[in-house]
């Protein structure tokens, strides 16, 4: 089985992983995503708080919401590193190749 690793699950990663998902079949390959939080926040929101027109719990959702099913996900320190990424990779079972 084919491994892709995606590290991070803002916008563009969480895009990419559901695109992958959608595009390669699950029989030949297996799609993680690595990300420091468990929560997704609407950046552009954050502008619109102090006026009223969003709260707290508009822009602030679980990310687990936003991912298609198939996309196993890993959440990491909250201040990612080399050594704590790796180690999330050794962790979800990807090994290198050279």
């Amino acid at each position: 089985m084919k491994k892709l690793l995606i590290l991070g699950a803002g916008t563009a990663g969480t895009m990419m992983a559901n695109k992958m998902r959608k595009d390669l079949t699950s029989s030949e390959w297996e799609i993680t995503i690595i990300d420091k939080s468990e929560d997704h926040l609407y950046q552009p929101g954050f502008l619109f708080i102090p006026f009223g027109y969003y709260k707290k719990s508009d822009i602030i959702k679980p990310s687990q919401k936003f991912f298609t099913s198939g996309i196993n996900v890993v959440y990491g320190s909250s201040e990612p590193s080399i050594p704590s990424i790796a180690e999330s990779i050794s962790s979800s079972g990807f090994t290198s190749s050279t």
